[in-house]
């Protein structure tokens, strides 16, 4: 638990750094999504920030719950830093790794199971830059993990 606050500390002053920083260089962005696991084979939702450090690094932190059932729950926070390679076209592609702590919160009778597991996130992603507030995004991403997994994420991010 103590590692878990340690992360939000981090991430929260990584988030005050970038919030300031990205004033004079690009736009901070709030969004959603919906995802797919592959391991668990279950769609989820979720919500996320992309603040930039510079035009090239941003922050983005992601919470996603997972539809998994009426007697159990799976969920995820990442913290990822994200590399773009070109921000100058109408498709930005990045690509970009960071921290994953899962959730998993079971019941089998008459016992509740609840287990977390740290992994490590790579992934690749592309956004579609538009000369609108929003801008619809597409990632792909590995988790590495004693509960290994691929997971598709198609979303929307919105200019704060």
């Amino acid at each position: 638990m103590k590692s878990i606050f340690n992360l939000f500390c981090l991430a929260l002053l990584l988030l005050l750094n970038a919030t300031t920083y990205s004033q004079e260089t690009k736009r901070n962005y709030v969004g959603g999504f919906a995802a797919f696991g592959s391991e668990i084979e279950k769609f989820g939702f979720g919500g996320l920030g992309d603040f930039y450090f510079s035009d090239e690094v941003s922050f983005s932190p992601q919470l996603l719950y997972y539809f998994a059932g009426s007697s159990s729950s799976f969920s995820e926070i990442n913290a990822n830093i994200n590399y773009h390679f070109s921000n100058t076209s109408q498709i930005d592609l990045y690509a970009f790794g960071g921290l994953n702590l899962s959730n998993f919160t079971g019941t089998s009778n008459p016992f509740k199971r609840i287990s977390s597991d740290v992994g490590i996130n790579l992934g690749a992603g592309l956004q579609l830059n538009t000369d609108y507030d929003f801008i619809p995004f597409a990632e792909l991403k590995y988790v590495l993990a004693s509960s290994e997994q691929a997971v598709l994420f198609l979303g929307v991010k919105f200019s704060i």
